[in-house]
């Protein structure tokens, strides 16, 4: 279970950087992006994706578009839980570490 939790993380990852890469990306890339973004989760896996809400590494149209692909995507995943963490940038875990460790548990839980 947890490659596959890993995979689902690295996956989601993919498909929101590669809709913030359209217009930049090399003609070499596209369709690796299309593989990603046509990518399924299997039946049977959880996804829950946490999702910061500040991060100023990112231009505030490019943190836009990648709002906007996680939510179209965690809405095509079947039973997925989609969490907005507030005040937070791109390490939740060590900002939020609480919120982290209690959402994991929450997850062992329904899975046990």
């Amino acid at each position: 279970m947890g490659w596959a939790v890993a995979v689902l993380l690295a996956l989601s990852l993919v498909v929101a950087f590669a809709a913030t890469q359209e217009q930049t990306a090399p003609p070499a890339t596209d369709a690796s992006y299309e593989e990603a973004r046509a990518a399924k989760v299997p039946p049977g896996i959880l996804v829950i994706l946490l999702r910061a809400t500040e991060d100023d590494t990112m231009p505030a149209d490019a943190r836009r578009l990648w709002i906007e692909k996680h939510k179209e995507w965690i809405a095509t995943v079947q039973g997925a839980k989609h969490i907005v963490v507030e005040k937070t940038g791109h390490f939740i875990q060590a900002q939020q570490p609480k919120l982290v460790i209690d959402t994991i548990r929450q997850t062992l839980s329904q899975i046990r």
